[in-house]
């Protein structure tokens, strides 16, 4: 059974969506996106947020796996009932649960600075980098020994979402770790169709690459080793320099202090 709780901001400078998602009663997610385009009213907001709920459930259900979404807003609720499908339900929700609280916090914005992640400003092809969306990612233990995995997702200039999920395995070491992030960035991507017509999924491990993109010959990737190759249309990026995933590993620590205070 997977939950997901969510909720949207609508303010004059931007709007955002913020979900939390459980998987049967345990946290494993928390995200927050940019609403483009800005959304005219605080309800149209709100349908947004369930709509990108439900996408949300379509790429992380498995099987026939049933699903719950949660709003506080009765009014989107009941519009977006009228459109439920067989596997999910849409239920009203108080502000006061505690997980939507957590939904209503993600979505008041970004907690990191949107200029850490977009694309340099020597870039040359501004409009081909205008059909690219960026994923970054890193990975982060907990005093637990629990495995989280952090990304930034960005358009062109900006940050367009920001996520936090939980690994319910142990990767084992850096590699598989590596891994675990290159395939979920490709999940991932599926819930942005429309933002871009390229994605790039940035990995600091020529390893996990190889692995993942080159089963077969990945001794000959790692003798040649390309910055950039091509995978089921998705391109997996080498970082020479991690800086960019240094920081996301860095917001691991408030993150991982909000499962912990939220559950």
């Amino acid at each position: 059974m997977l939950e997901i709780y969510c909720d949207a901001s609508y303010r004059a400078f931007a709007s955002f969506i913020g979900c939390v998602v459980l998987k049967d009663g345990e946290m494993i997610l928390q995200l927050t996106k940019k609403i483009i385009p800005k959304p005219c009213s605080c309800y149209v907001s709100e349908i947004e947020a369930i709509n990108f709920a439900s996408q949300m459930f379509t790429v992380l259900a498995e099987n026939k796996e049933q699903g719950i979404i949660y709003n506080d807003n009765a009014s989107a609720v009941k519009c977006m009932q009228r459109n439920r499908n067989n596997q999910i339900s849409i239920t009203h929700v108080s502000r006061s649960e505690e997980f939507q609280k957590v939904a209503d916090r993600l979505a008041r914005g970004f907690d990191v600075e949107s200029t850490c992640y977009c694309r340099e400003k020597d870039d040359t092809n501004n409009e081909r980098n205008k059909e690219i969306l960026d994923f970054y990612g890193g990975s982060k233990q907990n005093e637990n020994g629990e495995f989280y995995f952090s990304y930034v997702v960005c358009h062109y200039r900006s940050i367009l979402c920001q996520c936090t999920m939980r690994s319910f395995y142990d990767p084992g070491n850096h590699v598989l770790r590596n891994i675990e992030l290159i395939r979920f960035s490709k999940k991932l991507s599926k819930l942005f169709p429309k933002s871009a017509n390229r994605i790039i999924v940035h990995n600091i491990s020529k390893e996990a690459i190889a692995k993942v993109c080159f089963p077969k010959a990945e001794k000959h990737y790692l003798q040649h080793s390309p910055d950039m190759i091509d995978h089921s249309l998705t391109r997996v990026r080498w970082i020479d320099s991690p800086n960019a995933v240094i920081r996301i590993v860095n917001l691991h620590k408030q993150k991982v202090e909000d499962y912990s205070n939220d559950v």
